[in-house]
């Protein structure tokens, strides 16, 4: 593609990465054309586009995994705890009431065992006065 343009500056605007060849040929204020010159440059790719801005990408992607790796494993590990506690909680409740009913029973079988004791010997005490009432 040629252009003609009377400036003596001509705007190269997105270009992408790669080696060019910029042809340029002159007219001089009298009309006469200069051989063609050519000026060889390179294009390098945006920061952004290279291979280290890629393997940095890459790097920050794998951090990014292990962090949310490591944030998952501590959710895990927080909710196992909670749940030790929580089952601990509970023994200690059943212990208590485990304990509460022992007492309880203990309690009833000491009182039935003093009952028991009292029937006896009220029943006894009815017999002998049964007992020497008959002989009356």
């Amino acid at each position: 593609m040629v252009k003609f343009c009377s400036d003596d500056k001509y705007p190269l605007i997105n270009l992408q990465a790669g080696d060019y060849d910029f042809n340029v040929k002159g007219r001089s204020n009298y009309g006469q054309w200069s051989d063609v010159q050519t000026f060889s440059f390179a294009v390098k790719p945006a920061p952004w586009k290279t291979w280290i801005a890629f393997l940095l990408y890459g790097f920050a992607l794998i951090c990014v995994f292990y962090w949310l790796l490591y944030l998952y494993k501590r959710k895990l590990l927080y909710e196992l705890e909670i749940t030790k506690q929580q089952n601990q909680k509970h023994r200690l409740q059943y212990l208590e009431y485990a304990t509460y009913l022992k007492s309880r029973i203990e309690w009833t079988a000491s009182i039935s065992n003093k009952m028991e004791a009292r029937s006896d010997a009220v029943s006894y005490t009815h017999l002998r006065a049964h007992e020497t009432l008959r002989y009356l």
